[in-house]
């Protein structure tokens, strides 16, 4: 009977095992399912557009690090086209999220994470959550906006954020992915005329990528 009893527990939980174990990859297989999410990148017409395509390849060749998340700076004066050189990138980028933030100000940047909030929210779940946190404003809406974006992101297999015109990262350190197991894994791309943000202990001053005026050859062209 001990010997009967052990084996029907046994068997019990090796039930449980195998369900838990079909749950889990129902879950994922749902997940990889899940559309893409994409924001609208605004860029001029292909014949108009100043082809920059060694920059693109600087780019490329400094997100080859094998960190979950890894962080490239577009360093410069205004005008020379980092922002459009940003969009050019990820563009061509393939993510289950590729997000543009405006991190001009305060405003601009919780305005974007509302829209990417709203973007992230797929099913009637989470489209409860997401109205919940909305319609109550609070002291504590914005942090829990933030929390809802990293649980979505982290749910999903890659992302790609692009914080455009960031003036001091003080400004969006709440903001900036830095710890993998929270945020999942992903690229960011940061636009700033600050030259001193560098020696932030979340940017790798070797992924600074210095965007100069443009050459007398590439001025012509354009």
């Amino acid at each position: 009977r001990a010997l009967l009893g052990g084996s029907v527990c046994l068997s019990l939980v090796g039930l449980c095992l195998f369900m838990i174990i079909q749950s889990i990859d129902t879950s994922h297989k749902e997940l990889l399912k899940l559309p893409a999410i994409r924001c609208e990148i605004p860029l001029p017409q292909q014949t108009t557009l100043l082809n920059r395509s060694s920059l693109i390849k600087k780019i490329e060749d400094k997100f080859k690090k094998p960190e979950d998340i890894q962080a490239v700076i577009l360093m410069g004066m205004g005008g020379v086209g980092k922002t459009t050189l940003a969009r050019q990138y990820i563009r061509d980028q393939e993510a289950s999220v590729v997000w543009e933030i405006n991190a001009e100000t305060e405003e601009t940047l919780i305005l974007s994470f509302e829209k990417l909030a709203e973007a992230l929210t797929q099913t009637e779940a989470d489209r409860r959550k997401f109205i919940k946190i909305e319609s109550k404003p609070s002291p504590k809406r914005e942090e829990k906006l933030l929390k809802y974006v990293k649980e979505k992101l982290s749910s999903r297999p890659y992302w790609v954020l692009f914080y455009d015109n960031v003036e001091k990262f003080a400004d969006i350190d709440p903001y900036f992915p830095h710890d993998s197991k929270v945020w999942g894994p992903g690229k960011i791309l940061m636009t700033t005329r600050n030259s001193m943000i560098g020696n932030h202990k979340y940017i790798d001053s070797n992924n600074i990528l210095k965007i100069g005026e443009l050459t007398p050859e590439y001025q012509f062209t354009l």
